[in-house]
């Protein structure tokens, strides 16, 4: 079993508040090339490095997308954009551009990597737009009270500690476990939210990453692409077959213990269904009432 500490991020050097539309900072993001985009949801992260994200407007309110990276965007729930300057020890400072939704602080995020983004301009962009520079404390003072407060029973509190103690008996691990270990099963991993929703896959399912330190934090890292599982805050699985472009896929759904559906797992053919489906229903980590359907 592969377990570690999963490494924080790095610490900001300087945070800068920006005062424009959303629809202008996500237009100008094709300009700097590659970028790794992230969405955050109440359990999971899941991140890839896209070329060139260019976003089109959909029919309906401030809605962009692109199809060929698979994000879409909900602008009318975004409220506040940051530019955050990060340093590394090792490399060359790096900008991410952070939005704030109604219930999700960080909710997406826009990664410029050295040696990969085009930075060179980023400095003569960044004096053109309206700012104003913060301090670490004063962002985490605007973000208190945006995302949704879990406030659960203590019988589901120690069932959440249980499951952060060990996070390789959840049967979300069991699966992407027995996934890694085949050759060629795919694997295509979407995150939903109220204001984004994002979609890539792994075509070899890596070894899953367990964080050996209580918080329950699943990672899956492989060719750019990174996702993070926060299993204490699993509430329920839904396992399904479903058709996508005429073919047939096994599909597990996540929801977290408000009940709301927050990260999707399915990989081609109907073959895995069974498995899954034993894998789930003979865990001691879900209850009765959430095991699939």
């Amino acid at each position: 079993m592969n377990t570690n500490s999963i490494p924080a991020p790095p610490l900001p050097s300087q945070i800068i508040q920006l005062y424009e539309k959303a629809e202008l900072l996500i237009g100008a993001v094709s300009a700097f090339g590659p970028s790794f985009i992230s969405l955050e949801n109440p359990i999971s992260s899941l991140g890839f490095l896209a070329s060139f994200p260019k976003f089109q407007e959909e029919k309906g309110p401030r809605v962009l997308h692109n199809p060929e990276v698979g994000v879409r965007i909900n602008l009318e729930t975004v409220e506040a954009s940051y530019l955050v300057k990060l340093e590394h020890e090792k490399l060359q400072d790096s900008y991410r551009l952070e939005f704030d939704f109604t219930h999700q602080a960080r909710g997406l995020s826009f990664h410029f990597l050295p040696g990969r983004s085009h930075l060179q301009d980023f400095p003569l962009f960044i004096r053109s737009l309206k700012q104003k520079e913060i301090s670490l404390t004063e962002l985490q003072r605007n973000r208190e009270g945006i995302d949704e407060d879990f406030n659960i029973c203590s019988c589901c509190q120690e069932k959440a500690i249980s499951r952060g103690a060990y996070p390789e008996r959840h049967p979300i691990s069991v699966i992407l476990m027995h996934l890694s270990a085949q050759k060629d099963q795919e694997l295509i991993i979407t995150a939903h939210s109220k204001h984004a929703e994002i979609v890539t896959d792994f075509k070899k399912c890596p070894y899953p990453i367990f964080a050996d330190d209580g918080s329950g934090l699943v990672s899956l890292s492989l060719a750019n692409k990174l996702l993070q599982l926060d299993l204490r805050l699993v509430h329920g699985l839904r396992l399904n077959t479903t058709n996508i472009d005429g073919k047939d896929h096994t599909e597990l759904e996540v929801y977290d213990i408000k009940g709301k559906h927050n990260l999707t797992l399915s990989t081609p053919g109907s073959s895995s269904f069974s498995s899954w489906k034993h894998v789930c229903e003979n865990s001691p980590q879900l209850s009765q009432a959430n095991r699939t359907h």
